[in-house]
């Protein structure tokens, strides 16, 4: 009887996702001292011209703009990201920039990495093409000080670079065709890796996230708080916003392992695809021509904040870890 009793008990676990109590923190980033700078390296950048034309800022108050709390909690400061400033270069300048926690963040065998995120992005420059990269299993930059063109900083689409590691990507508004998410892999930052794009948020079902703006006429992330969440167990990758899956991805070959993080922005453009309208900073925030910004001094940028890694136990030390505490607890009421 007691034998069943534990297999039940068990099974049930197992079906609700209870197990996930066992799992643990290893590593968080909060920036909410105003010291992140010091524990992340100096933005890593690729651009077509050579010259980084953005800004990172490791501890920014995005309370003091009027950008609203994170889903996670915790202060208001993160870390905001920019490219292609100005329209300094042709109009398809691809430019990316990404940035690597210094110590703490290695990855354990099967983990969930999650952080919250906020994109803006100007909708009258018909879109901005401008992504997110949450990358894992990376290796480190091969030219950290090299501005020119390298693969360092991964790009969704037209192959100018495939990161460092296994980065999901997505994009801060919507329309971009067939590539609104993506997925780009270069195991071991080889230079050698590969770009598969899944599909467009006008293609998924409208209401299908809380605070993805999907359907026809769809405006993606823009403009909200979306909480990110890359899970590795065994050699099954999920993308999950605000806990709905978005897209995964199974590595067949077993190509990655351990690593750490990395997080950034990848414009493929030069902001707008528009040569005659002004990009970046609009001189004239708030009166609604050509850009009508939302927020003073910023067009296109994302936040980042409440950076986590959370280890999984491996299924059968759950299942033993569940098993003991309910044998326990069975004891006990005997």
């Amino acid at each position: 009887m007691k034998r069943l009793f534990l297999l039940a008990a068990t099974a049930a676990l197992l079906a609700t996702g209870q197990l996930m109590a066992f799992e643990t923190v290893t590593y968080t980033e909060d920036f909410d001292d105003g010291n992140a700078a010091t524990r992340f390296t100096a933005p890593v950048v690729d651009a077509e011209t050579g010259v980084f034309d953005g800004d990172v800022d490791y501890a920014f108050d995005y309370g003091a703009i009027g950008v609203p709390a994170a889903p996670s909690g915790g202060g208001s400061t993160g870390v905001l990201m920019q490219v292609n400033l100005s329209d300094a270069g042709p109009v398809d300048e691809g430019e990316g920039v990404a940035i690597y926690p210094l110590a703490g963040a290695s990855l354990p065998p099967d983990f969930v990495v999650s952080m919250d995120v906020f994109f803006n992005a100007e909708f009258q420059s018909s879109g901005s093409t401008e992504y997110g990269l949450f990358s894992i299993h990376t290796s480190g930059a091969n030219d950290p000080a090299d501005q020119s063109l390298t693969d360092d900083v991964a790009f969704p689409i037209f192959g100018l670079g495939e990161g460092d590691g296994l980065t999901w990507a997505m994009t801060g508004d919507a329309g971009t065709s067939s590539s609104d998410y993506a997925l780009i892999r270069d195991p071991g930052n080889a230079d050698a890796g590969t770009a598969q794009t899944f599909g467009s948020f006008d293609d998924l079902p409208a209401g299908k996230f809380p605070n993805l703006s999907t359907g026809v006429g769809a405006t993606g992330p823009d403009g909200n708080w979306n909480t990110i969440e890359l899970t590795k167990a065994g050699n099954f990758y999920t993308f999950r916003i605000d806990g709905i899956l978005l897209a995964s991805f199974t590595d067949t070959a077993n190509e990655f392992d351990g690593g750490s993080i990395a997080i950034g922005y990848a414009d493929v453009f030069n902001s707008v695809g528009t040569p005659d309208l002004p990009v970046g900073p609009d001189p004239n925030p708030l009166d609604n021509i050509p850009f009508g910004d939302e927020f003073p001094n910023l067009a296109h940028f994302i936040i980042y904040d409440n950076l986590q890694i959370t280890a999984i136990p491996e299924p059968a030390t759950g299942v033993v870890a569940a098993v003991s505490m309910i044998g326990l607890a069975f004891r006990r009421r005997r």
